[in-house]
């Protein structure tokens, strides 16, 4: 699980998931100000890429409109593991189109109904929502 505020949220119950399923994670988070753009060029995910290598990689940042050279960057970034991107609550249009035409799917958080406070997911929804997507993971 790598990503912003939302991986930050999920990645304690998506550990714990994994652990009673003898799956191992590796959470790399940047809460506050994570960027598509900024992982890119840092190699960020490359790198823990190249040291965990994961099967899957679950990625969760801001959209950034015209992001498919990034995108591109990100999938060679992840090695052999699938990149799969975790759509937020209330994403945009935009989002899926992009990740569409990128090639990488994507999982419809924003089809999930996700309690928060104010514009906060809850700790009731991100255990939740890394229920959900822990299941379609299969």
């Amino acid at each position: 699980m790598a990503g912003d505020d939302h991986a930050w949220g999920l990645a304690p119950f998506l550990k714990r998931l994994g652990d009673d399923s003898k799956v191992t994670t590796v959470v790399d988070v940047q809460p506050q100000g994570a960027e598509l753009r900024a992982w890119t060029k840092s190699g960020r995910l490359g790198a823990v890429a190249t040291r965990t290598q994961p099967t899957i990689i679950l990625l969760s940042l801001p959209f950034a409109a015209s992001c498919e050279a990034d995108l591109a960057e990100l999938r060679r970034q992840s090695g052999a593991a699938t990149l799969v991107w975790v759509r937020p609550p209330g994403s945009e249009p935009g989002l899926r189109r992009a990740l569409d035409r990128a090639k990488v799917p994507s999982f419809h958080s924003e089809a999930l109904p996700i309690p928060t406070a104010g514009s906060a997911v809850t700790a009731r929804g991100y255990a939740g929502w890394a229920g959900a997507l822990w299941r379609w993971i299969g």
